[in-house]
């Protein structure tokens, strides 16, 4: 490039700069201003419109809120559990029904643990609770989904649970009470009372889960 031709890039390249601070200057009191094609931002110094400083930026950016996982059919197969930092999703074929304040809830999706594989074919020998649907902590609205932990069965018959995560859309119960194993650990149903810090609340559901 000759040196005339030189200067001519010098010079459109201030007209340049020149016309970015302008621009900044004039949209400085509204706050920070971020130039998204140029990767700048103008931030005034308090108390003085005139006057701001030019640094770069990086590029703007929205906050995205996590959204609810979904089991693919390979996920279901391998009886996957999916989660980020608001919700869990528990794939496979388990599935339950909750009786909540009168009304029922159909749950799918999900498995029995320990977790097994699908081309298992020997029988359970053992259960130590059952995790099906989709479970959200706040500030995201309650799911659809049930969580019946810490516990262990190697026959059919009565189990009493401490703990349990139950949610339906609107509500969200954790519970204890009586689980009764069916034949085969294959699934079973359910009995039990909400409760909080305090104590039992009132609050009884009841129900019935498969392992599928």
């Amino acid at each position: 490039m000759t040196r005339k031709g030189s200067r001519r890039l010098v010079a459109v390249i201030a007209l340049v700069v020149f016309a970015v601070c302008v621009c900044v200057a004039g949209a400085a009191a509204s706050g920070r201003v971020t130039l998204t094609g140029l990767g700048l931002s103008a931030k005034p110094h308090a108390g003085v419109v005139s006057n701001h400083v030019l640094f770069p930026t990086a590029w703007t950016t929205k906050a995205v809120s996590p959204t609810p996982p979904r089991c693919s059919a390979a996920d279901t197969r391998r009886n996957a559990f999916l989660w980020n930092s608001l919700y869990s999703r528990f794939c496979g074929p388990a599935r339950a029904v909750v009786h909540l304040n009168g009304k029922t809830y159909r749950i799918r999706g999900g498995h029995c643990l320990p977790r097994r594989s699908p081309r298992t074919k020997t029988k359970r020998r053992r259960l130590n609770g059952m995790e099906i649907g989709l479970l959200a902590d706040s500030p995201a609205p309650a799911g659809r989904g049930i969580s019946l932990i810490h516990w262990m069965a190697t026959q059919p018959g009565p189990v009493t649970i401490e703990d349990s995560e139950i949610e339906v859309p609107g509500t969200r119960v954790a519970a204890s009470g009586t689980i009764i194993v069916g034949k085969g650990l294959k699934g079973g149903t359910f009995s039990l009372y909400s409760r909080d810090a305090s104590g039992p609340t009132g609050v009884t559901l009841t129900g019935s889960w498969t392992c599928g």
